[in-house]
């Protein structure tokens, strides 16, 4: 009865072994599984991380690429603003332009002022016939011929000729036309009033001048 008793005893002690040794396992699988669920939430809670500092990103550059676009629109305004300016500015040099080619025709087929008697002091001594408001735009032609506004000048001296053909500052006027012309590239007419100058007003300084100039141009 000693025998079985202790061959039992010895399968009990197997048995209790290999239980403890199958709870060691299993403690150890749980444990592998409790650090891998522990690494799991590190790398979600990274993840997490990433995700908002990416979102950051991706706000932030949406707010500098609307601010960019707000400011290449306001740039672009800027432009237009600029654009139209210009096309004013253009418009009105056209509408000047125009006036001076209607002038310029204006003297082309304008006969002249009638010749005096040949005397220089008829010529320079006829009374003023005009108002003083034509005194005015001959010295408003004067101040734009001495600053070089050849073609603003030029319409100013044949609104005076028109109206004081035979007036002090007639002879000078007509000259200085010739002068804006030659100025102005258009040598031809130039030399027409020059003639136009030396014929009317013979004796004249202004005619003097004219004939020299006349010329200089050929």
């Amino acid at each position: 009865m000693s025998l079985p008793a202790c061959l039992q005893t010895r399968e009990e002690i197997q048995k209790e072994n290999e239980e403890r040794q199958l709870k060691e396992q299993v403690s150890s699988i749980q444990k592998s599984h409790a650090d891998a669920d522990m690494r799991y939430n590190d790398l979600e809670n990274e993840i997490r991380v990433v995700s908002g500092r990416v979102e950051v990103v991706e706000h932030n550059q949406q707010v500098y690429h609307q601010s960019d676009r707000q400011e290449m629109e306001g740039i672009k305004k800027a432009i237009d603003a600029q654009n139209e300016k210009i096309k004013l500015i253009e418009q009105h040099l056209d509408q000047m332009d125009a006036r001076l080619n209607q002038t310029i025709q204006t003297l082309a087929n304008s006969p002249g002022p009638a010749a005096g008697s040949g005397s220089a002091t008829n010529a320079q001594g006829a009374v003023e016939t005009g108002k003083k408001g034509d005194a005015k735009i001959y010295s408003e032609g004067e101040a734009l011929f001495s600053r070089k506004e050849f073609k603003k000048a030029l319409v100013k001296f044949q609104s005076y000729r028109e109206k004081n053909s035979k007036g002090q500052k007639a002879a000078e006027a007509t000259y200085k036309i010739g002068v804006c012309l030659v100025e102005l590239g258009l040598k031809k007419e130039a030399k027409e009033i020059y003639q136009e100058t030396i014929e009317n007003y013979p004796g004249t300084p202004s005619a003097k001048k004219a004939k020299f100039r006349l010329t200089q141009l050929k």
